[in-house]
C-alpha cells in the first residue's frame, strides 16, 4: 500500500487520509477492494490536478 497515493485518494472522495487508510487496510485484509481500483481513482485525481 502507498500511503502517499492513499493520501490523495482519500481526498479525492472526500474522506479524512487516516480513517481511509484504516478502512482501505481492513477492506484489504478482507480482499473487497484491489489495490488497482485505488490506484486508479488516485491516478485520475493526479491527472486532473494537474492540468
Amino acid at each position: 500500500m502507498d500511503p502517499i497515493i492513499d493520501a490523495f485518494t482519500a481526498r479525492y472522495l472526500g474522506v479524512p487520509a487516516d480513517e481511509y487508510l484504516h478502512l482501505a487496510g481492513r477492506q484489504n485484509r478482507a480482499g473487497l477492494v484491489r489495490s488497482s481500483q485505488r490506484r486508479s481513482a488516485a491516478g485520475q485525481f493526479l491527472r486532473t490536478a494537474t492540468r
